[in-house]
């Protein structure tokens, strides 16, 4: 007989602590190596989030409309390229690749110190921020495809789930963190937002020291493999071109773009409401664009991970554009009555969204891909969700400017919902065999580890 909630809510600590002591030692020794190297990297991926940088942009340098689309575009520039550059890194030990493309990034950062320089000009300065964003997020985005091979090779598939969610927790509430002092900082002993970047850039100099001490399983014996070959092959489009044999994940993905769009025009007009509407100070704007949404997040992972662990992606995906919804519509009631609470409310349904979202974003494409392509699938995956978010900003302030906000928050709620039935009618558009794979796998796993 199932326990009540309140007794699995009050035994879930002791029962996480009991499932991890059974996982094999290498598991956790990895586990333990990432999320110790990870943490200080959270904070570099904490300022550099679009939000946070659309705030500093529009009310540090004081960008226009236009010129926020852009940066807010460029933030997803690396996410674009992804697909292409990783086939590079194909023959290479990812790792080390990883640890030098943190350092790159961390190095970038702190270089914007320079635009306190009194002889750079604003326009001047706007552009080197909008470039130094673009290259850093261009590098976290090729560690975010590298790491899904790190996943798939050291950690076991019916337990991977759950360390994802355990690393998304730690780094959700260093990121949340992170921003909430750094936005106090910044209102209390007026510290300026150079600073901020230039000490975030130190702790990612950190996190890239700690990552040479992960090592991937057997990755000697698949590097030699590859590089045995003749002409080891450089696969620049591979991830691209995989999209046109794989139907079905192709089919995930045009849902996933429309829904992407909903979502991702909605947050440059956010920035500019936040900044020239309400007049917000750095802690609210940090608060709403940044820190309650990656808070919500991490509270709402291990949920999301727990239904994860016994459905389809589809299933999902179905529920978290849901939230997204609500999200949009409880928005859209604020900018209505002018609310800055109602905001923040409509940020935590963002936050439970994005909890839904990030996992099945991390972990989705692993119900197509084989186990040797993870990467290409992540690679293509990461493209399509920078050629999203670079025309999200562009099509989100033009219908701001045609139809104002409260009518773009209604349209993208609609569409949000529509896409959301979408998802859920998907699986039947699939072959059987995949339809309910996941579910089968799923509950044969759970009888076996059934005392």
């Amino acid at each position: 007989m199932p326990l009540p909630f309140y007794r699995r809510l009050a035994t879930a600590p002791s029962a996480l602590r009991n499932w991890y002591r059974d996982l094999p030692r290498a598991t956790r020794l990895s586990f333990s190596r990432e999320i110790t190297a990870t943490l200080p990297i959270a904070v570099v991926t904490a300022v550099m989030g679009a939000g946070f940088c659309g705030f500093v942009a529009r009310k540090g340098l004081g960008m226009s409309d236009g010129f926020l689309a852009i940066l807010m575009a460029s933030n997803m520039l690396g996410l674009m390229v992804t697909g292409p550059l990783i086939g590079f890194f194909h023959n290479t030990p990812k790792i080390v690749i990883i640890k030098r493309l943190i350092l790159f990034a961390s190095v970038l950062l702190c270089s914007i110190l320079y635009l306190k320089a009194d002889h750079l000009s604003p326009y001047l300065g706007s552009c080197f921020f909008v470039v130094l964003t673009a290259l850093i997020q261009t590098a976290i985005a090729l560690v975010a495809s590298l790491r899904t091979t790190l996943w798939r090779t050291n950690y076991p598939d019916g337990d991977r789930a759950k360390l994802v969610v355990i690393y998304m927790l730690m780094v959700a509430l260093v990121n949340s963190g992170s921003i909430f002092f750094f936005s106090y900082l910044m209102d209390r002993w007026n510290i300026s937002f150079h600073w901020i970047y230039f000490i975030s850039g130190l702790f990612g100099v950190c996190g890239a020291l700690l990552f040479t001490r992960i090592r991937i399983r057997r990755e000697s014996s698949v590097l030699r493999k590859i590089n045995e070959e003749p002409n080891p092959p450089v696969r620049l489009f591979a991830g691209l071109a995989m999209l046109k044999r794989d139907k079905p994940f192709r089919l995930y993905m045009i849902l996933q773009m429309f829904n992407g769009l909903s979502v991702l025009m909605v947050e440059v007009v956010l920035v500019i409401i936040l900044a020239d509407t309400f007049q917000a100070d750095w802690i609210e704007g940090g608060a709403a664009l940044t820190a309650i949404p990656l808070l919500f997040m991490g509270l709402a992972a291990p949920v999301w991970s727990r239904y994860f662990d016994r459905h389809n992606i589809f299933k999902v995906r179905f529920f978290s554009t849901l939230a997204w919804a609500i999200s949009r519509l409880t928005l859209m009631t604020a900018v209505t009555l002018g609310s800055l609470p109602l905001v923040l409310i409509s940020r935590v349904f963002s936050g439970i969204a994005m909890g839904g979202g990030q996992l099945a974003w991390r972990l989705g494409h692993m119900e197509f891909a084989p186990k040797d392509e993870d990467s290409l699938y992540m690679g293509a995956h990461i493209s399509l969700t920078g050629i999203r978010g670079i025309v999200a900003p562009f099509l989100g302030i033009a219908l701001y400017n045609l139809m104002g906000a409260v009518w773009l928050f209604a349209l993208t709620s609609v569409s949000l919902i529509l896409i959301a039935l979408a998802f859920h009618l998907m699986p039947r558009f699939l072959p059987k065999a995949q339809r309910h794979a996941k579910d089968k796998a799923t509950l044969a796993l759970q009888h076996q580890r059934t005392p």
